[in-house]
């Protein structure tokens, strides 16, 4: 076991360490926000030719058998892509939100932590 001094002082090195480890996790999350945001775009391939189908919707061209095909298909894979990718993006913007809320906790956190490393301070003086 350990005596009072031991455990205060284990405490303290503790809480030092917490603005340390919220700025990390601050940074990781800002990081992987960025990340995110800017340059995992597979969605630019798709909206090309998304735009390349639109032109030729609207424009009014003639279709032939090999160009219809090929329209459906790349709608039913730009569903598919777009369904998967919404959702790993939607969890990979949920884990920044909880790394930053975390960032957050460990920044003003430790209520007890402070409020005994302050009972102990005035004790010894």
């Amino acid at each position: 076991m350990y005596s009072d001094t031991q455990f205060i002082e284990i405490v303290k090195s503790r809480h030092a360490k917490r603005k340390i480890y919220s700025l990390f996790f601050f940074l990781v999350a800002c990081g992987l926000f960025i990340y995110l945001h800017y340059f995992v775009s597979p969605k630019e391939s798709a909206i090309s030719n998304l735009l390349s189908l639109e032109y030729t919707l609207v424009e009014g061209n003639t279709l032939t058998e090999n160009e219809a095909s090929s329209i459906k298909s790349i709608l039913r894979n730009s569903n598919i892509i777009f369904l998967n990718y919404g959702l790993v993006l939607g969890a990979a913007y949920f884990t920044v939100i909880n790394i930053l809320a975390y960032s957050v906790y460990l920044f003003f956190g430790s209520r007890k932590d402070r409020l005994l490393i302050k009972l102990h301070a005035g004790e010894n003086a």
